[in-house]
């Protein structure tokens, strides 16, 4: 991580993290020099790994909230990592790499499971994918796969969106056409060159809508099922 984006995360949060292997985040300390903060912020402890904290530029955007998201997003995904020691690798910043859902297949395809953080506006979500990005053109199985909200129209509620029913033969779409999609209704999924356009669009139907929605534009706050993402950032597991 770099060292302003660290003097970022310190003039909003007071404290640094580790994350236990027990999928849960604990403070460590006060933040100190940021030479001495880096060594520390990107330990992992117990056997678990610092998720998303050291790259994630949507995350670190969040201001007074970065610390709730990344441990949000890890008590998410703890439950389906493939090990303990797993730790998680940016593989497309939609807005450093390009918009192209070329590039993102260029970077993201083959590298095993990927959570996929949008953020539009104030409004942060995503999904997990537990199967590989390949390019099939067709529509994945998968019983791990959900949706997430951080924060949408009903504010900070993270809430984690399973599937409906298990296995869902149409849980992951693989479109070489489209960046990271999920959901036979296309619950979630970012267009090509997302950010010229209002072709993105959410609609949830093979997953449950968050806790409190009861309009499918919930995720999004854009009064419609279609959006233009802010940013778009993919990462994959490392084992």
């Amino acid at each position: 991580m770099y060292c302003l984006r660290q003097r970022k995360f310190i003039d909003t949060v007071n404290k640094i993290t580790e994350v236990s292997g027990n999928g849960r985040l604990r403070m460590v300390g006060e933040c100190g020099e940021c030479g001495a903060m880096k060594s520390k912020f990107i330990k992992a402890t117990e056997g678990g790994s610092l998720v998303f904290l050291n790259s994630s530029s949507i995350l670190m955007n969040a201001s007074s909230l970065t610390l709730n998201y990344t441990r949000d997003l890890h008590t998410f995904l703890a439950p389906v990592l493939s090990s303990p020691t797993s730790s998680w690798r940016r593989c497309w910043h939609a807005s450093s790499d390009g918009w192209a859902a070329s590039k993102f297949r260029f970077l993201c395809e083959d590298k095993g499971p990927t959570v996929t953080i949008v953020e539009v506006g104030q409004y942060v979500f995503g999904g997990y994918a537990d199967k590989p990005w390949t390019g099939c053109n067709c529509r994945v199985s998968s019983s791990k796969a959900f949706l997430f909200t951080l924060y949408n129209t009903q504010g900070y509620k993270p809430d984690k969106m399973l599937l409906k029913s298990t296995p869902d033969t149409s849980a992951i779409g693989d479109f070489s056409s489209a960046g990271p999609d999920f959901g036979r209704g296309s619950d979630l999924v970012i267009a090509n060159n997302a950010n010229s356009n209002r072709l993105s669009y959410t609609f949830p139907h093979s997953y449950h809508l968050p806790s409190g929605c009861t309009l499918n534009t919930c995720l999004a706050g854009s009064g419609s099922l279609y959006f233009t993402p802010s940013d778009v950032e993919v990462f994959y597991e490392v084992p």
